[in-house]
C-alpha cells in the first residue's frame, strides 16, 4: 500500500508538471482554423487584371516555431480570373500574411493582412510598367528600391547608386561609397524587381545587372564587354587570379569574383564577361581573424561549392530575409522568429552544397550557444572552415560551422546530398520573463509534491 501511494504521488506530480505543455499543445492544434483570402486586382484605370500571379506567405512574428509543422511555411499561389478576382483557402497558422501580386507589364504590389476571422479581403491596384525613353529616367517603387526620375538615383535600405547609360556611379552600402563600374556603352532597357532583388537589362540582352538590397551589397554583372571597377586610393586591393580582395583599416572587407582571370592596376579591376561583388561579414564590423574564412568562402563560391547565401534581419518586429542563389538548381525558403531560424532547402542537383546564413543579434542574442538540426536530427560542428566548405568529404554526414563577429555571425551548413531538407537553428538562450515562469511553475509543483508526500506520511502514521 505504501508503495502504491508513492507511485500515485509520483504520477500526479508528473501530470501537474507537464500539464501546461500538454494543454498548450492541444490548444495550438485547436486554434488552427481554415481561412479564405480573396480580393480584386485592378489596374490604375479600374479595369480587371486577369492572369496575375497572387502569392500568399505567412509572416513570423510572435509564433513559436517549435509548435508549427513544415506545412505552416508553405507558400500558396493562384492566378486572377478574367474579372480580376482571386481566392485562396489555407490554414491560418500565422496571424499575419504577406500577399504579393505580379504580372508582366505591371509593377508588382505587396501588402500584409491580419487574420481576424475566417475570411480576409484584400484588393490591389497595379500600375503599368512602360519602357522608358532613351534619355528619360523612370520613377517607380521596386521592392526596397526607389528610382529618382530626374537624377537616376536608386536608393534602398542598404544599397544606393546612380545609373547612367551602361555605368553605375557611386555604388554605396550604408553610406560607404565603394566604386564606379562601367559594363557597357548601351542604355538600359528595363528594370524589374522581386522583393529586394533588382535586375537591370540592356537592349537585346547585351548585359544583365543583378543587385540585392542587403548588407552584403551583392552585385552581379554579366556583359559582352569588359567590366571595369574603379576604386579610390583609400581602399587596399590585392589580386589572386580570379579573386580581388578589398579592405580598409577599419576591418571592412569585400571581394570581386569572376569565373575568368581578373586584372588589377592602380585600383582599377577589369573583368571579362562576368563579375560578382559582395561584402563579407554583413558589413557589421566582423573580427579581423575572419579574413581567412572570408577568402575561403569566396573561393568556394567560385568553385561551385556554395549553393546559396541568406541574410536575415529583424525590421521593426518583422523578420525579413533575402536569398542569393549561386547555384540555379538550389531553392531555399526562410522563416525566422526570436532565437530561431527555419530553412527549407531543395535542389534538383544531388551534388553536395554549403549554405551560408548571415544573421545578427536581433535574431540570436546568444550566438555562441546554438543548436542546429537537419531533418529533426542534431548535427555536429565541423572540424574547421575547410571541412564545412567541402560538403562531400564526410560521406553523408551534415555539419555546420559558426564564425562570430562583434554584432553578428555567419553560420555555414554543409549538405552532402541535395533533395528537400529542413534546417533548424535554435538558440539556447532563455528570456528572463520565461525563466521566471519556469521557476514559478517549478516552485508550485514542488509545494504540491511536498503537501502530497506529507499527507501520505500522515495517513501512514495514523
Amino acid at each position: 500500500m505504501v508503495r502504491d501511494r508513492k507511485v500515485t504521488i509520483l504520477v500526479v506530480s508528473l501530470l501537474i508538471l507537464f500539464s501546461p505543455v500538454v494543454l498548450a499543445t492541444f490548444a495550438c492544434a485547436a486554434d488552427v482554423q481554415s481561412i479564405t483570402i480573396s480580393g480584386m486586382v485592378l489596374d490604375s484605370d479600374g479595369n480587371p487584371v486577369a492572369y496575375a500571379t497572387v502569392t500568399v506567405k505567412g509572416v513570423l512574428q510572435s509564433e513559436d516555431l517549435s509548435e508549427l509543422g513544415l506545412e505552416a511555411f508553405k507558400s500558396y499561389t493562384t492566378t486572377t480570373s478574367l474579372d480580376g478576382s482571386y481566392q485562396l483557402q489555407l490554414k491560418a497558422y500565422f496571424s499575419t500574411y504577406m500577399i504579393t501580386v505580379s504580372k508582366d507589364g505591371y509593377r508588382p504590389a505587396t501588402d500584409t493582412v491580419t487574420v481576424t476571422g475566417d475570411r480576409v479581403t484584400k484588393d490591389f491596384s497595379l500600375e503599368r510598367e512602360t519602357p522608358p525613353p532613351a534619355d528619360v529616367w523612370i520613377y517607380a517603387q521596386f521592392g526596397k528600391f526607389d528610382v529618382n526620375r530626374n537624377t537616376g538615383e536608386i536608393t534602398g535600405d542598404y544599397v544606393s547608386f546612380r545609373i547612367q547609360n551602361g555605368s553605375i556611379l557611386s555604388y554605396s552600402v550604408k553610406d560607404r561609397v565603394l566604386f564606379d563600374v562601367i559594363y557597357s556603352n548601351a542604355l538600359f532597357e528595363s528594370i524589374k524587381s522581386s522583393g529586394s532583388e533588382l535586375i537591370i537589362t540592356g537592349p537585346g540582352e547585351s548585359y544583365e545587372v543583378v543587385v540585392h538590397d542587403n548588407p552584403t551589397g551583392y552585385l552581379k554583372i554579366l556583359s559582352g564587354n569588359d567590366i571595369i571597377f574603379s576604386f579610390s586610393n583609400e581602399y587596399n586591393l590585392t589580386l589572386d587570379e580570379n579573386l580581388v580582395n578589398i579592405s580598409l583599416a577599419d576591418n571592412f572587407s569585400a571581394s570581386i569574383l569572376s569565373t575568368n582571370d581578373l586584372e588589377l592596376k592602380d585600383n582599377v579591376v577589369t573583368a571579362k564577361g562576368n563579375a560578382l561583388f559582395r561584402i563579407t561579414g554583413l558589413a557589421r564590423e566582423f573580427e579581423s581573424d575572419l579574413a581567412e574564412a572570408r577568402e575561403l568562402i569566396d573561393k568556394a563560391i567560385l568553385e561551385g561549392k556554395v549553393g546559396a547565401e541568406v541574410s536575415i534581419r529583424n525590421e521593426s518586429g518583422v523578420y525579413e530575409d533575402d536569398s542569393m542563389i549561386y547555384d540555379s538548381s538550389v531553392s531555399i525558403d526562410v522563416n525566422a522568429s526570436p532565437s530561431e531560424i527555419l530553412l527549407v532547402v531543395d535542389g534538383k542537383n544531388t551534388q553536395g552544397k554549403t549554405i551560408v546564413i548571415n544573421t545578427d543579434r536581433s535574431i540570436f542574442k546568444n550566438l555562441d550557444k546554438i543548436n542546429i538540426t537537419y531533418d529533426n536530427k542534431p548535427i555536429d560542428m565541423a572540424d574547421d572552415i575547410f571541412d564545412v566548405l567541402d560538403p562531400t568529404d564526410d560521406g553523408s554526414n551534415v555539419e555546420y560551422g559558426l564564425f562570430l563577429g562583434k554584432n553578428g555571425a555567419q553560420i555555414l551548413v554543409s549538405i552532402p546530398h541535395f533533395s528537400k531538407h529542413v534546417i533548424r537553428i535554435l538558440s539556447f538562450s532563455i528570456e528572463p520573463e520565461i525563466l521566471m515562469q519556469y521557476v514559478a511553475i517549478a516552485i508550485f509543483c514542488g509545494v504540491i509534491v511536498i503537501i502530497m508526500a506529507s499527507f501520505g506520511m500522515f495517513r501512514k502514521t495514523y
